[in-house]
């Protein structure tokens, strides 16, 4: 009796789902996502973590979405066992990276399953890392496998890489690359049968090659400035192969689809002028413009698929302030149909609406000096920070809010903060290329002290060609007599920088 309702319940369920099915089918067909939600578990053990002090307590999982060409980053807190218990929807089989300390690792999830890992720590310098990684008994040998073959896989097509030469014509260097396709598929064929490779590594191998190698005649061909040229070198890229279902379980598929949509796909004119200037680009109208784009050219959900990672990425913009954000609601209504894809860009878009709704909340920190110096040319904004902060080391950091790679490093930043704590040591934020309101965000956002300037175009364009700055993130080290001694100082997230410092406060 106790099972009567549970079982009646189950009925109903199935009954409804194969019911909602049916109707989906009936309009609106799906590819990619079934109807019923579908979940992996994650379960990890840290098995020494009672041995260490003052180590994170966060850990991170990224899944790769190739429906947005982007990654879901979920965070928990570890307990005290070492345990933690990532409970994720997932719809596609899928690389993973568990982000700790100073390590990641790189298991491959499939939906509806669960997988146990366990590993210990130990410490390289200041740097925390894992060994002894090994997964449950159902799991282990495919993950080893697929560790050791992924990696197998990238040093054949890097090793292909450095024999051609770059300045072969674009039709030699077609011909190289898609007889080293054939001649790698030879290989993954002998392995698979010489290792018994179940058949989701063997694909998996296939694509990780065959994508990576498209990618790279994408970059080659984007580069034939003769329109009628650039198009006869991509009739390779047939239908068949961009619009693969069986690609999906492969993350370099999801870059391939982002070059192709930006460097083929894309009207052979527009490419260009869709580069230029940010106000336009980012206005209703032209968003409008290429979604209408994608939909001429494909119909179904293969448009929406296409059109999902474009829009999820102005949606998810920070820099994206000339577009009301009710407007993003709008189009999702308005072009999207597949459940999956709409669930997915309206909750992104509450996600960021709430996120914005909740920064204005959150203080800046009272350590944290924000200012602005318009007044001042790049080269006396210069000497003004070292004037102000005589007799200290100088840890400049020069940065920008939509700056990737930047904001990695500010974890590490705030780390060196606590490590030198009531030394003689300033921290002092250039953010440059960057909106104030979105400056005072990040601030709030990471909770980052120290002193922080917003760089206008001048003094900017000073920093940039007094200290030949091609890229950023970029770190200047000043040492307590007010010398730059180091114009292109180590990361935050390096041991050297921690050397540096020490060296120049006891200097």
């Amino acid at each position: 009796m106790k099972n009567g309702p549970l079982t009646l319940l189950c009925l109903i369920l199935i009954m409804s789902c194969t019911q909602k099915k049916q109707d989906t089918e009936k309009t609106h067909p799906t590819i990619f996502y079934p109807e019923v939600e579908q979940r992996t578990l994650i379960i990890g053990q840290i098995n020494n973590y009672h041995k260490f002090t003052d180590i994170p307590k966060i850990i991170e999982l990224s899944v790769n979405d190739i429906t947005i060409n982007n990654r879901h980053t979920y965070n928990l807190e570890i307990d005290g066992s070492g345990k933690f218990v990532f409970d994720i929807p997932l719809y596609n089989p899928t690389i993973s990276y568990i982000y700790y300390g100073d390590f990641f690792i790189s298991p491959y999830l499939f939906p509806n399953d669960t997988i146990f890992l366990k590993f210990d720590l130990y410490k390289n310098g200041n740097k925390l890392k894992a060994k002894a990684i090994n997964y449950d008994e159902k799991h282990n040998e495919f993950q080893k496998n697929f560790k050791r073959f992924h990696q197998w896989i990238f040093y054949q097509n890097s090793g292909f890489r450095k024999k051609i030469s770059s300045n072969s014509n674009p039709q030699k260097l077609k011909e190289e690359y898609l007889n080293f396709e054939k001649e790698i598929f030879e290989k993954i064929e002998d392995i698979s049968k010489k290792d018994s490779l179940n058949d989701i590594l063997t694909d998996f191998l296939i694509c990780r090659s065959k994508y990576s190698i498209y990618n790279e005649l994408i970059s080659v061909g984007s580069k034939i400035e003769n329109e009628d040229e650039r198009r006869e070198f991509f009739t390779f890229l047939n239908d068949s192969v961009v619009f693969n279902k069986n690609a999906i379980l492969c993350d370099v598929y999801q870059f391939f689809l982002h070059n192709y949509q930006f460097n083929v796909n894309r009207p052979f004119k527009a490419k260009a002028d869709s580069l230029c200037k940010n106000e336009e680009f980012n206005s209703l109208e032209s968003i409008t413009n290429q979604l209408n784009h994608y939909f001429s050219q494909r119909n179904g959900v293969w448009a929406e698929f296409l059109a999902a990672s474009y829009l999820y990425n102005n949606i998810t913009k920070e820099e994206f302030d000339k577009l009301p954000n009710s407007s993003f609601m709008t189009l999702i209504n308005n072009y999207f149909e597949d459940g999956y894809i709409r669930q997915l860009l309206l909750s992104t878009w509450k996600d960021n609406s709430n996120k914005d709704v909740l920064l204005m909340e959150k203080p800046i920190p009272k350590e944290a000096k924000l200012k602005k110096y318009n007044s001042l040319s790049g080269e006396k904004l210069l000497e003004r920070i070292i004037a102000d902060n005589k007799g200290r080391v100088i840890y400049i950091d020069i940065w920008a809010t939509w700056c990737v790679p930047c904001k990695r490093q500010i974890p590490h930043s705030i780390r060196l903060h606590e490590i030198f704590d009531g030394e003689k040591v300033s921290f002092v934020y250039f953010c440059c290329r960057s909106e104030e309101e979105t400056w005072e965000k990040n601030i709030k956002l990471y909770q980052v002290k120290g002193n922080h300037i917003l760089l206008n175009k001048e003094q900017n364009d000073f920093l940039k060609t007094r200290f030949s700055i091609t890229g950023i993130p970029r770190y200047l080290l000043v040492d307590k007599n007010g010398e730059i001694v180091d114009i292109d100082a180590p990361r935050p997230d390096s041991e050297k920088i921690l050397r540096d410092i020490k060296s120049l406060i006891n200097r």
